[in-house]
């Protein structure tokens, strides 16, 4: 049995993280998982999700999911190479601009024994890098979603050049 723990702060609105990390085609966009396909209903408890292609890893990774309450938490279950990974995500805002994702995971498995070496390590690896990589794209979202549209600039720097009179 293995254990990992770790936080990653996202410069972003919890509801940004959180609608993010529960997208799945932002899976797709900005980490290794190339495909995802949703058994029952997305996002509901009892649901499946079957992860096919992450990075090297051509094996499907089977998650259900156990629990989902929105904006502040999710887990699963994922079951891949013979192993089971409890994964639990919980979100808190730590102020209006700024989220801690906390991520906690336990596996089971005697895939280390077949495999030759421990794979705790890499599996907290593959998991912070897919975490990394859906915090970027929550930072990209919410730098987007911060820039004034052209029209709004405009308006502005007219206003500033023609400040009326009173």
């Amino acid at each position: 049995m293995g254990f990992f723990e770790f936080r990653i702060p996202a410069k972003c609105p919890l509801a940004t993280v959180f609608a993010t990390y529960t997208d799945t085609d932002a899976w797709v966009r900005s980490t290794e998982i190339s495909r995802i396909e949703w058994v029952g209903n997305p996002w509901q408890v009892g649901s499946r999700m079957r992860i096919k292609e992450y990075g090297n890893i051509r094996d499907t990774i089977d998650q259900v999911l156990l629990h989902f309450e929105p904006p502040r938490s999710v887990a699963y279950l994922s079951h891949f190479f013979g192993m089971t990974l409890e994964t639990r995500l919980t979100f808190q805002a730590i102020s209006d601009q700024e989220t801690e994702i906390q991520v906690r995971g336990e596996f089971v498995g005697t895939a280390s024994k077949v495999f030759g070496f421990a794979l705790g390590p890499a599996i907290e690896r593959a998991t912070r890098v897919t975490m990394e990589g859906l915090r970027n794209e929550c930072e990209r979202i919410a730098a987007t979603q911060a820039q004034p549209d052209a029209s709004s600039k405009i308006q502005a720097q007219r206003a500033a050049a023609n400040p009326k009179s009173g």
